[in-house]
C-alpha cells in the first residue's frame, strides 16, 4: 500500500460530509474570487474612462478689472452672461448692462434698455437671448426691449443659473 502524505492523511481522516463540505466552501470561495477580479476590473475600467485630462499650461487674461467696474455705476448683481459677441451681461446699480469690445484697451459700457421692471435674475441662451425672471414670471427679452412673460413661476425665489 502507498505511504499518504501529510496532507492526504489529513483529508482521508474527515468524514464523508465533512469532505463535501470542504469541496463546496471551495468552490464557493472559487466562485467569490472569480466575482471578485471581475468587479474590480469593471471598476477599473469605470475609473479609466472617467478620468480627467489634466491641462500642462493654462494662460489666463484678464480682460475686466477694478478699473472696468468702477466706470460701471454701482453693486454688482450675482448673474452674469457672456455671448460670443464677446460680451458680458451684467446687473450694475440696478440696471442691465453689456460691455462689449472687450479686446480693445477700453472696453465700452452700454445700458440694455427694458421697459418695466428690471429682471431679479437672467441669463443668456446659447443664441445669445436674454432669458428673465421679472414679476413672477420666466420670459425673454424681445427687441423691443419688453420681457415677454412666458411662464408663471411658483417660488417668488426662483433664479436662473448661468
Amino acid at each position: 500500500m502507498a505511504r499518504l502524505s501529510p496532507a492526504n492523511k489529513w483529508f482521508a481522516a474527515l468524514r464523508p460530509w465533512q469532505r463535501a463540505a470542504l469541496g463546496f466552501g471551495t468552490i464557493v470561495a472559487a466562485i467569490f474570487i472569480v466575482a471578485l477580479i471581475g468587479a474590480f476590473r469593471e471598476a477599473l475600467a469605470d475609473r479609466d474612462a472617467s478620468a480627467v485630462a489634466v491641462i500642462g499650461t493654462v494662460e489666463v487674461d484678464h480682460i475686466l478689472g477694478p478699473r472696468d467696474f468702477d466706470a460701471l455705476g454701482g453693486a454688482i448683481g450675482p448673474d452674469l452672461g457672456i455671448s460670443d459677441a464677446p460680451a458680458v451681461v451684467l446687473m450694475a446699480g440696478g440696471l442691465l448692462r453689456a460691455v462689449d469690445h472687450l479686446d480693445s484697451a477700453q472696453p465700452r459700457v452700454r445700458d440694455i434698455n427694458i421697459s418695466g421692471h428690471q429682471p431679479k435674475s437672467f441669463a443668456l441662451d446659447p443664441d445669445g437671448a436674454l432669458l428673465a425672471v421679472a414679476d413672477g414670471y420666466f420670459g425673454v427679452l424681445n427687441q423691443d426691449g419688453q420681457i415677454v412673460d412666458g411662464v408663471p413661476l411658483p417660488f417668488s425665489t426662483m433664479r436662473l443659473a448661468p
